[in-house]
C-alpha cells in the first residue's frame, strides 16, 4: 500500500488555522480508506477524514493514518510550527 502523503511542514502563527490533507500514494483521496488523525505529543488529541483543519495553540508534530479496506495501512508525519 503506498504511503500517505502530508507534503512539507508548515509555519504559521499563533491564532492562524491550517488545512492538512493526506493524499494516498500523494496522488488523491482514496474514498474507500479511512484517515485518522493524532498528535505525537498527545495521542488523544484526534481527527479524521483526508482533511482537517487545525488552529494549534503550539507546535505539534500530526501522524495520519491511512488504512485500506483490506486492514492494510501506512502512516505519515507533518510538523505545523507555531510562532508566537
Amino acid at each position: 500500500m503506498p504511503t500517505p502523503k502530508t507534503g512539507p511542514d508548515y509555519h504559521i502563527c499563533y491564532g492562524d488555522s491550517i488545512t492538512l490533507t493526506a493524499l494516498y500514494g500523494g496522488k488523491k483521496e482514496d474514498s474507500t480508506h479511512v484517515y485518522a488523525w493524532h498528535t505525537l505529543e498527545d495521542s488523544t488529541l484526534t481527527y479524521s477524514g483526508a482533511t482537517v483543519r487545525i488552529a494549534p495553540d503550539s507546535t505539534h508534530t500530526y501522524v495520519v493514518t491511512e488504512t485500506a479496506p483490506t486492514g492494510c495501512f501506512a502512516t505519515d508525519t507533518i510538523t505545523v510550527a507555531v510562532y508566537p
